[in-house]
C-alpha cells in the first residue's frame, strides 16, 4: 500500500495550519477601516444572494482578519469559491483553518463546476467570496465564467477593493499584497452589480464588473497613500 499521498496530505495540513497562524497573528496587528459596507448589509436584509468580487491578489489582506470580511457579512456564513486545482488544494487547506467553508470549482472555464458550487452555497445562505480573476489570471481581468454564474442564481455581485497603507507585492502572477504589521487597510464596498446576460451582452456584462473593479481600487490606493481631510474625518468614524 502506498501511503505517499497520505504523507503528503498530512504534510500539506501541516503547512497550511503554519500559514494561517502566522497570518491570523499578522492582521492582530492591523487596522481595517471600511466605507461602504452598508450597502452589503442592506442585500442582506432584503434576503438578497449575495456574491463579494475581489482581486486574487489582495485576498490576504482580509481573509485571516478580525475586522475583515467578518465585519461585512452580518453573521453569515463565509464561503469561498476555490479553485478545483493542485493550487486550490493548497489554498482550501489554508482558508478552511481560517474558518471558511471552501466550495471547490471553477469560475474561469467551463464554469460548469463553479455554477454548482455556488448554487450549493447560495442555497445553505451562504454568501460567496469569489476571486473574479483566478485562479491562473491575468491578474485584474474579471474572467468570463463567472458571468455565466452570476444571473442564473439572481446573484448581486459586490465589488471589494482593499488597499494597504504599508506592504509588499510578492512576484506571484497576481502580484499578492501582504500587509506591514501596524499598517492600515483601507476597504471600499462598491455599487453592487446584477450581472444580466438576458437584457445586455455577456461580454459587457463581464467588461462592466471589470471597471468597477479597477475604478475602486484606484479609490483604495489613493486613500490609503493619503486621503484628504475630509476623507480621513469619514475613516476615523469608520467601524473597525
Amino acid at each position: 500500500m502506498n501511503d505517499a499521498p497520505v504523507v503528503l496530505r498530512g504534510a500539506r495540513r501541516g503547512l497550511a495550519w503554519i500559514i494561517a497562524s502566522a497570518l491570523r497573528g499578522l492582521h492582530l496587528t492591523v487596522r481595517t477601516r471600511w466605507l461602504g459596507s452598508a450597502r452589503i448589509a442592506d442585500l442582506h436584509a432584503r434576503r438578497a444572494a449575495v456574491g463579494i468580487a475581489v482581486w486574487h491578489g489582495r485576498a490576504v489582506l482580509l481573509a485571516p482578519s478580525r475586522g475583515g470580511y467578518g465585519a461585512v457579512f452580518g453573521g453569515r456564513p463565509r464561503a469561498v469559491l476555490v479553485s478545483a486545482s493542485g493550487d486550490g488544494a493548497w489554498a482550501s487547506a489554508i482558508l478552511g483553518d481560517l474558518g471558511y467553508e471552501v466550495v471547490r470549482g471553477s469560475s474561469s472555464r467551463s464554469a460548469v463546476s463553479g455554477l454548482r458550487a455556488l448554487r450549493r452555497a447560495l442555497t445553505a445562505g451562504r454568501s460567496p467570496i469569489l476571486t473574479v480573476d483566478g485562479p491562473r489570471g491575468p491578474a485584474g481581468t474579471v474572467a468570463p465564467g463567472i458571468v455565466a454564474v452570476a444571473p442564473r442564481d439572481g446573484l448581486w455581485i459586490v465589488p471589494l477593493a482593499s488597499a494597504p497603507r504599508r506592504g509588499i507585492r510578492l512576484g506571484s502572477w497576481d502580484r499578492q499584497w501582504i500587509p506591514a504589521p501596524f499598517t492600515t487597510v483601507v476597504s471600499l464596498v462598491g455599487r453592487p452589480i446584477h450581472l444580466d446576460p438576458r437584457t445586455e451582452d455577456r461580454e459587457a456584462c463581464r467588461a462592466r464588473l471589470q471597471e468597477r473593479l479597477r475604478s475602486l481600487h484606484r479609490t483604495a490606493e489613493r486613500l490609503a497613500r493619503g486621503p484628504s481631510p475630509e476623507v480621513r474625518a469619514a475613516l476615523a468614524e469608520a467601524p473597525a
